[in-house]
C-alpha cells in the first residue's frame, strides 16, 4: 500500500499510510514497574501509562486498554526482543501487520469529514496531540491516533474494511464539496 491519496478535496486530503508492522502488546495484571522497564528497554520506547496517550515515532506506542498497547513501526530486532523482555511474566506480542489499513487524514475539514460518521469529540480539546482513541466509523471499528507535528489524524482499521472505509470517506467527503 503506498501513500497514494484516496480522497482529495480542497480542504480535506486521505492519504494511504502504510506501516513496516502492527500488533497488539498485551501484559498480565500485576506485572511491576520493573518488567514494564524491559519491555520499554527493548522496545527502545517508553509505554503510556495513561489511559488514551500515545507516546514515540518508531516505534509508535498507543495506549488502548489497561495492560495493552498497539505498536506500529517497532523494528523486527526489538519485537523479538520483547520474548526475553522479563522472563516468566504473561505477557503476548499479536502480531497484526497484515490485517491492518493505515490512514492520514489532513486538511482543515479533516476532523469534520470524520465526526460525520463517528460518535467521538474529535475537537482539538478532546484529541490533542499524543492521544489516540478507539471508536467506530460508519459501523467498522477504527483506532485513531492524533500526533504530534502532525496535521490531521491517523485511522487505522481492520484490511477486510479497507476498501468499505474508503468508499464512506469518499461518499462523505463528496458529500461535503
Amino acid at each position: 500500500m503506498t501513500d497514494a491519496p484516496v480522497v482529495r478535496r480542497r480542504q480535506v486530503e486521505v492519504l494511504r499510510a502504510p506501516h513496516t508492522a502492527f500488533g497488539v502488546l498485551r501484559v498480565g495484571r500485576g506485572v511491576g514497574p520493573e518488567a514494564l522497564a524491559a519491555i520499554e528497554q527493548a522496545l527502545g520506547q517508553a509505554l503510556p501509562r495513561q489511559s488514551s496517550h500515545s507516546a514515540g515515532a518508531q516505534p509508535r506506542a498507543l495506549w488502548t486498554a489497561p495492560g495493552e498497547w498497539t505498536l506500529i513501526d517497532a523494528e523486527p530486532s526489538a519485537l523479538a526482543a520483547l520474548a526475553g523482555a522479563s522472563p516468566g511474566m504473561l505477557s503476548h506480542y499479536a502480531d497484526l501487520t497484515d490485517g491492518r489499513a493505515g490512514y492520514r487524514l489532513e486538511g482543515p475539514a479533516a476532523r469534520r469529514l470524520l465526526a460525520a460518521e463517528c460518535p467521538l469529540d474529535l475537537s482539538e480539546a478532546a484529541l490533542p496531540p499524543s492521544r489516540c482513541a478507539q471508536s467506530l466509523f460508519a459501523g467498522m471499528p477504527i483506532l485513531l491516533d492524533r500526533r504530534e507535528g502532525e496535521d490531521g489524524l491517523r485511522l487505522y482499521v481492520d484490511v477486510s474494511l479497507a476498501q468499505h472505509l474508503e468508499a464512506w470517506l469518499l461518499a462523505v467527503a463528496e458529500a461535503m464539496a
